[in-house]
């Protein structure tokens, strides 16, 4: 049996959540799938290394040309579908009671971007999660789990000899306890899957929630997935992740903010696919075009529904004021989604759940083709890469650095997070990919300026003077500010080669 951090653990929850049979649930689920996330993260870097040689992405044959004919996603077990409102965030308790009273009809518990994983956070946030079901307060009855990514380890549950996988600690914490209490839970059991990469990634998960199924003996079609197309290489392969996951899926997410950070990344060798500053960024830029028209194609092909997550994404302070005027602002950026062909929006700030529900009542729909009558997508994997334009100003650069340490310092201080309608982690490492490709390339800015080292280190000082000045000395000296500060610096002079999530949690505690 595994030896969890019991000096940590023992704060009221590990008895709870880590029973010896969940544990033991625990420790299968990473003796059997562990090797092969390991062959899925070697996968990863050799994609990106075919990128940095300039091989652009590409979907895999068609289903056609591989025996894969006729193929349909299966139906949900039952008629309990999620809603038209998704709101994200922390699972913690007070932020859950907050979007269930705000009328959210699927509540996202985001253990990837919005959980400072510390492990107090990790047990408390899976306790809460389960008061939440058991209680069944949640909006119409719908609680989604957001497991961590692939590429991330929960250093304090070792499993094998090795930190579990954290996605596997999620998932297999989260579905152990639902399949418990069948079937006085809820109907389906939600899950929502983030920065996947490839098919091969999306058939790993297949086998996951297969093997789930039995092992727990719970029905097939119990466990439902909405996968977000968030990264460059999934979305050329959007159409394999459905075919891969046709027995689960209910939906795809267009995350732009995660996508971009992707964008960067995957293309780092190459300084022609340099991102403007965010203020910049819509998505109206032909390449997020191109990705949301696909997206919503692909769902509207597979009859699975099609979600946006792109209303309030590319800004990096809470600038969205709550007078009237603000929320019709929003309301219309909520219209021109529902009217772009998506059936749902997801939010990260509770106060726009309201305004959100209140647009999808006024708003007609205008009646959407499927099935075979639906027309051909002409976008190309070229199309999801095309240049952006824009400026680079040095307010932005300022306010990339102000931001990604706010955020990180947050995170490693074991902060709940995306309580703001910020996507925390997720927006911290966009922060960082736009400071990385601009000072690599040495970007030029609109006076005249080039982006440098040395002006970074500069523009990190200065912020930290000014947080001390803002919060005091003591305050300053208690905070983890230094670190978030030695990190981020250290993410943007690297090579590029691991998310920020996983450098910065080498130094949570």
């Amino acid at each position: 049996m595994a030896q969890v951090d019991t000096e940590l653990a023992n704060s009221g929850q590990e008895a709870t959540i880590l029973t010896s049979e969940a544990v033991e649930f625990l420790h299968l689920l990473q003796a059997r799938f562990a090797p092969c996330r390991q062959e899925l993260l070697v996968e990863r870097d050799r994609r990106q290394h075919r990128y940095d040689l300039g091989q652009a992405p590409h979907s895999l044959p068609e289903m056609a040309h591989s025996g894969e004919s006729g193929w349909a996603v299966k139906p949900p077990l039952s008629d309990h579908a999620a809603g038209q409102v998704m709101l994200a965030c922390p699972p913690a308790s007070q932020l859950m009671s907050r979007g269930v009273s705000a009328d959210a009809v699927t509540l996202i518990a985001d253990f990837d971007d919005c959980l400072s994983p510390t492990w107090p956070n990790c047990l408390e946030s899976h306790a809460s999660l389960l008061k939440a079901l058991d209680r069944g307060t949640a909006p119409a009855g719908v609680v989604s789990v957001r497991p961590r990514n692939l590429s991330l380890e929960e250093k304090h549950f070792p499993a094998g000899g090795t930190p579990i996988s954290a996605s596997l600690f999620d998932f297999g914490l989260s579905i152990f306890h639902m399949a418990r209490t069948l079937p006085a839970r809820q109907a389906v059991a939600h899950f929502s899957l983030a920065k996947l990469e490839s098919r091969q990634e999306a058939r790993w998960w297949a086998d996951i929630f297969r093997f789930a199924e039995q092992h727990l003996e719970i029905p097939q079609g119990f466990i439902r997935v909405m996968v977000a197309i968030d990264t460059i290489s999934a979305a050329s392969e959007m159409e394999e992740i459905v075919f891969e996951l046709r027995d689960y899926i209910t939906a795809l997410e267009c995350s732009p903010v995660s996508y971009l950070a992707s964008f960067v990344r995957s293309f780092r060798a190459h300084g022609e696919s340099l991102l403007p500053q965010r203020s910049d960024i819509s998505m109206n830029q032909p390449f997020l075009q191109a990705y949301r028209e696909l997206l919503v194609h692909t769902c509207l092909r597979h009859k699975i529904r099609a979600i946006s997550s792109s209303v309030q994404q590319f800004r990096t302070q809470d600038t969205g004021s709550r007078d009237e005027r603000g929320e019709a602002r929003v309301s219309l950026e909520i219209q021109h989604e529902i009217e772009l062909g998506f059936d749902g929006i997801c939010v990260a700030d509770p106060d726009l759940v309201p305004v959100a529900l209140s647009t999808f009542r006024k708003t007609k729909k205008r009646h959407r083709a499927i099935g075979p009558h639906l027309g051909k997508c002409h976008i190309t994997a070229r199309d999801l890469i095309s240049p952006s334009l824009g400026r680079i100003t040095m307010p932005a650069l300022k306010e990339n650095v102000d931001s990604a340490l706010v955020y990180l310092e947050g995170w490693l201080a074991g902060s709940a997070l995306g309580a703001r309608g910020l996507n925390s982690m997720a927006s911290a490492e966009l922060c960082r990919a736009q400071l990385w490709q601009w000072l690599r390339y040495s970007a030029r800015l609109t006076g005249g300026h080039r982006v440098s080292r040395y002006v970074i280190e500069c523009l990190i000082r200065d912020s930290l003077a000014g947080i001390e000045n803002r919060v005091g000395g003591a305050e300053f000296a208690a905070s983890r500010f230094p670190v978030a500060a030695e990190v981020l610096l250290n993410s943007c002079t690297d090579d590029f080669d691991s998310p920020l999530a996983l450098r910065a949690y080498a130094h949570l505690c």
